[in-house]
């Protein structure tokens, strides 16, 4: 596993990245607490998928009830 620096919101958080198979990578970090994992078939793919789910997650918290 490789870890990489991914910056949500102007903070760097830190995500693992590997290869799961020939043509899928995993991308897995823990952001405000909770554990997010993107998936897709580029190294740069699943960390953008992870930086996406991480923003989703923000506007989850802020409009929840």
């Amino acid at each position: 596993m490789t870890e990489r620096a991914v910056n949500v919101w102007g903070k760097t958080y830190s995500v693992e990245v590997h290869q799961k198979s020939q043509i899928i990578w995993e991308a897995v970090g823990k952001y405000l607490g909770e554990s997010i994992r993107g998936l897709d078939s580029s190294e740069g793919a699943a960390l953008r998928r992870w930086s996406e789910a991480a923003h989703y997650t923000v506007n989850l918290i802020s409009d929840g009830p």
